[in-house]
């Protein structure tokens, strides 16, 4: 199965939107996120950064190469907070090896001082309304939502 990031992006901020707009900010923060979660991940798609780690596949911790699924490990397989420090930990690959239309974008957000806060306190587990993660308050909402409109508007279009 290939993944359409791109789309995926479009049709959870649409679906993001109207959540918000009818008060749903647990939902629509976690539609938020995941909108983040696909722009970044299409621009590493489109940059030719999953090519090199598919290539390129990591290393374990004894210094092989891991079996089963080649991302693994990677920012194409986390989601926030830990996309961050897996994006930030691939900065010197993105620098060396993005090329296209949005690698400048990338090779930016990923090094913007405000990268590590954006979706500040947003995690997957929303999903499953965990108590650790919600309510989602709207003023978390609404900056979420700037977050996945920032990295849409830069990383997709």
């Amino acid at each position: 199965m290939t993944e359409q990031y791109d789309l995926a992006a479009w049709r959870h901020q649409g679906t993001a939107d109207h959540l918000l707009n009818n008060s749903e900010f647990d939902d629509a923060g976690y539609h938020y996120g995941i909108v983040g979660e696909n722009a970044l991940k299409h621009a590493m798609r489109i940059s030719g950064i999953e090519a090199h780690f598919l290539a390129n596949p990591p290393r374990g911790r004894n210094g092989r190469r891991q079996s089963g699924d080649p991302l693994r490990g990677t920012p194409l397989r986390g989601h926030f907070p830990s996309l961050q420090t897996l994006a930030q930990r691939a900065q010197q690959v993105v620098s060396l090896y993005a090329t296209g239309r949005v690698a400048t974008s990338l090779q930016t957000e990923i090094g913007s001082a405000n990268f590590s806060m954006r979706f500040q306190n947003w995690n997957i587990d929303i999903r499953y309304a965990s108590t650790t993660c919600t309510p989602v308050s709207e003023t978390a909402c609404n900056a979420w939502k700037k977050d996945a409109e920032d990295l849409i508007l830069s990383l997709v279009i």
